[in-house]
């Protein structure tokens, strides 16, 4: 747990993002970790089998927030923590989120593709 800025794993490098995990990054477990304010996203993953447990994501749009992205960001994990904003991609596949408070979802996938989530709080104070 702590603070991330600027951190890339699996071979890609942090382009002003929190964290990126790239295609090769596979069972990672990223837990507690509070991603400040970053110039790219917080969280870019486009590996597969990652979890984030308990993170704090403030990025508020889909530049800022948590971003899925590829064929090869499946069955990824979002556990509990604060997320201003997460995306996912129409060519992701099964990843879920589960007992997280999210103020966005911006979720493009479909059928069998279809991000599963579970005990959402909204977190936009609407």
């Amino acid at each position: 747990s702590g603070t991330s800025e600027a951190i890339g794993v699996g071979g890609g490098g942090g382009l002003g993002r929190g964290i990126v995990l790239t295609e090769n990054a596979r069972f990672n477990k990223i837990v507690g970790t509070d991603f400040e304010q970053n110039i790219g996203y917080d969280i870019y993953c486009l590996g597969p089998d990652n979890e984030f447990i308990g993170a704090d994501s403030g990025g508020t749009t889909a530049a800022t927030g948590v971003r899925f992205e590829g064929p090869s960001a499946y069955g990824n994990k979002i556990m509990g923590g604060h997320y201003e904003y997460i995306a996912l991609t129409a060519n992701t596949k099964g990843n879920s989120i589960v007992a997280a408070q999210v103020a966005t979802l911006s979720d493009n996938t479909t059928g069998a593709n279809r991000t599963r989530t579970l005990l959402l709080t909204d977190a936009s104070g609407n």
